[in-house]
């Protein structure tokens, strides 16, 4: 059957999900009484504007625009050997051009997972790539007690290699709209993403099952190369800021979208758009997921306001809007209410690039996907996006610059206007600290810095250092991770690359102030998220802005900097130290975990320091992440955070899940040795045997994994793909004070 075959074992719910056409209705993947939800993946290579056969096997056909109209090749060796697209047919159109990417089961955007609250959520990840490793990040999950499942390589997790298969176990809590993606390379914005939904109890008092399902509303952008390869002229926005690419990207609702014709200045008419089909006089819930690399959209809906009820998964005031601005992993629950005449509406993404780089206004990229009324005809619309004039001015939520220009007639309300509902306060109340001790305030400063080696580019840094992430991920360390390469405590001129760690004592309020005043005069606003926790937002402090034009002017002066590059900060008034910032929510605050942060600009967030772990922080733009705009949160003493099981999936290992930790191994050979005293054996001939098995065995083992990164490495680089492959971590052998300890591992 079409969509999922589900077999029901008492408690359990095993979802084996088949090639089909994805559906934008929420649909629970199990029963509201079933403990554990499980499912099967596999990632591989993928090509859109293929046809897939729907049992997944057999011959994958290449789809043609001919003269407008769409047709599968039957028959490699002849164009005529062709027949029309059918409703069964199955594929990806991305924006008509043929594209190299990954996928999860064949299917772009991945397999959604809807699970109600409290339910077990177990995903076994096969790895099916050639030369490609894997990570699967669940954006938004606290993972409180399971750290090792938040699926950052390299931190909390080894790749999972080519050939093997990853268990992801974890509780599905809190409930709201989240998303998950790889956090390998640029694989999430080339395929590796999807939604993950988790729904309230129906027996709940008070929950209406219609008002918590609604649709799948997932923006992307599609761009004809890897996002790994990404090189482009850049435009900017009306505040004077970076915002997106020139020339080379479609926006997309669940991987639909038309590219634009420049001969003949109109869309691809021919190719399918995402249609929402809704009934009359009646309320609406979509779930807008921003899975895009880099880009920020500013959606609408002709004819129809949106009332916005959710961000990041937490509840809010509604606060009605004619437009909602969504950046790279950022979510919005908006409400439509379908009061319009019977018809078809657009549904607009539009890029906010409204000038280039000299300055010159340019049209915006627009993207589109369809709002059909039950019983309208199946065809494009011809509505009118909205105007926005004096006498009816226009709102948009979730502004990313202070003002816009003043013949826009439209007024921003930035998140930190926005208030949470009261039951998110008492689940998560704002921190507040009884004393001084109490706190620790970090000022980050996201910006682009030199390397010393090529002073001509810039690095993407947060206070001047350019991430390196660990050989071997800290939480699978028994003892404290020492960085392998340290951060410099001194301010220096160039970026400096290291294991940029913070730690955060258990218990204390933690105040961070996002910096963005970028000295060069060339920024762009920055979506920062936090793994393993939701923020509070305390405050936005925006920059000046010139009110005609919307173009920013100075830079905000509430933060000082001590530096060019801003890598070290302060308040300008030191009155404001210790948490006694003025103009703070601290009643009722939107709570998030991925903030925009604008141009010129700095934002307070908080939360409590009550999950310990290591957690990953960084900005959400692909490119940037990659680059070093990241950090990692030590949150505790490593006695303080969970252990990782025995059988956790550990670096180096060639077997998947068998590889024994060090400490373990020791044990092991401990064992046998007395063993082998209890029998009378000699030294030689208890160490003789499994030395030289051992030897030989570890020796073969080692080289061809050599080998086999040398010859992935250069494939890697001649692809230029960013994405990480096997590795044998180092062992430090001062980790071990025991002498017969470190002559067994020698």
């Amino acid at each position: 059957m079409n969509g999922y075959q589900i077999i029901r074992l008492k408690v359990i719910c095993i979802v084996f999900t088949q090639i089909y056409c994805f559906d934008n209705v929420i649909k629970p993947s199990c029963q509201p009484d079933e403990e554990i939800c499980e499912f099967h993946w596999t990632v591989a290579y993928f090509q859109t504007m293929t046809v897939i056969p729907q049992n997944g096997k057999g011959s994958r056909a290449p789809v043609e625009n001919v003269n407008g109209t769409l047709y599968v090749r039957t028959n490699c060796g002849s164009l005529e050997n062709v027949r029309e697209v059918t409703d069964d047919d199955y594929f990806v159109s991305g924006d008509g051009r043929l594209k190299f990417m990954f996928a999860i089961n064949d299917q772009v955007p991945g397999p959604s997972i809807v699970v109600y609250e409290g339910q077990q959520i177990v995903v076994h990840v096969h790895n099916r790539l050639l030369m490609e490793g894997v990570s699967i990040h669940w954006h938004g999950l606290l993972q409180k007690g399971s750290p090792f499942m938040d699926g950052v390589a390299r931190v909390t997790q080894c790749p999972i290699n080519p050939g093997e298969t990853f268990t992801y176990r974890f509780k599905a809590l809190p409930y709201g709209t989240f998303w998950y993606h790889s956090h390998l390379g640029a694989q999430r914005s080339d395929g590796i993403a999807g939604a993950l939904i988790i729904l309230k109890r129906p027996q709940l008092p008070g929950i209406r099952q219609c008002k918590q399902n609604g649709f799948y509303f997932e923006c992307n952008r599609y761009i004809h190369t890897s996002n790994g390869e990404l090189c482009a002229g850049i435009k900017k926005t009306y505040d004077g800021s970076v915002i997106g690419q020139k020339g080379i990207q479609t926006p997309l609702i669940n991987a639909k979208g038309r590219f634009h014709e420049p001969a003949t200045n109109v869309n691809a008419h021919y190719l399918p758009l995402e249609t929402f089909v809704i009934t009359s006089r009646h309320k609406h819930l979509f779930r807008m997921i921003g899975i895009q690399s880099i880009s920020t959209y500013r959606i609408s809906i002709d004819n129809h306001k949106m009332k916005v009820l959710a961000v990041d998964g937490t509840d809010i005031e509604p606060e009605e809007t004619d437009f909602v601005i969504i950046h790279s992993g950022e979510r919005f629950d908006v409400e439509v209410l379908s009061n319009a005449s019977v018809g078809n509406y657009w549904i607009r993404l539009e890029d906010l690039a409204s000038q280039d780089i000299a300055g010159n206004p340019i049209a915006m990229v627009v993207g589109y996907g369809i709002l059909r009324y039950d019983g309208a005809p199946k065809e494009d619309p011809v509505s009118s996006g909205k105007v926005c004039t004096e006498r009816k001015p226009c709102r948009v939520v979730n502004c990313i610059f202070g003002t816009f220009p003043a013949d826009d007639y439209t007024s921003c309300i930035p998140v930190s206007k926005l208030k949470s509902k009261e039951h998110e306060l008492e689940t998560n109340p704002v921190p507040v600290m009884s004393s001084a001790n109490d706190m620790q305030e970090f000022f980050l400063s996201f910006h682009y810095s030199l390397p010393e080696d090529n002073p001509s580019m810039v690095v993407s840094t947060i206070n001047n250092f350019r991430m390196i992430l660990p050989t071997s991920p800290p939480m699978l360390h028994e003892a404290d991770f020492v960085p392998e390469t340290a951060c410099p405590k001194e301010i220096t001129t160039f970026a400096s690359q290291c294991n940029h760690i913070l730690k955060l004592k258990l218990g204390n309020v933690i105040q961070f102030v996002l910096v963005n005043v970028e000295t060069k005069g060339f920024g762009r606003p920055h979506p920062i998220h936090i793994h393993g926790h939701r923020f509070h937002v305390m405050k936005i402090g925006f920059p000046k802005y010139d009110p005609i034009t919307g173009n920013m002017t100075e830079m905000n002066q509430d933060i000082i900097c001590e530096s060019k590059n801003c890598d070290r900060a302060r308040w300008a008034d030191s009155s404001w130290a210790n948490g006694n910032v003025p103009g703070m929510n601290t009643k009722n605050p939107a709570i998030k975990d991925t903030l925009i942060l604008p141009w010129g600009a700095y934002a307070v967030v908080r939360i409590l320091a009550d999950n310990p772990g290591y957690w990953y922080m960084h900005c959400h733009i692909e490119l940037h992440n990659i680059d070093g705009m990241a950090l990692i949160l030590q949150e505790g003493e490593r006695s303080d955070m969970p252990k990782p099981a025995d059988d956790m999936h550990f670096c180096g290992d060639s077997n998947n899940n068998q590889t024994i930790k060090p400490q373990i191994m020791v044990s092991a050979v401990k064992t046998l040795l007395g063993d082998a005293t209890e029998k009378g054996l000699s030294t030689e001939s208890k160490v003789s045997v499994p030395s030289v098995v051992g030897t030989i065995v570890g020796s073969v083992v080692i080289t061809l994994s050599l080998v086999f990164n040398v010859i992935s490495m250069i494939i890697l680089l001649r692809r230029k793909l960013y994405t990480y492959h096997s590795y044998i971590p180092k062992v430090k052998l001062e980790q071990y004070q025991n002498e017969e300890t470190i002559k067994l591992l020698k």
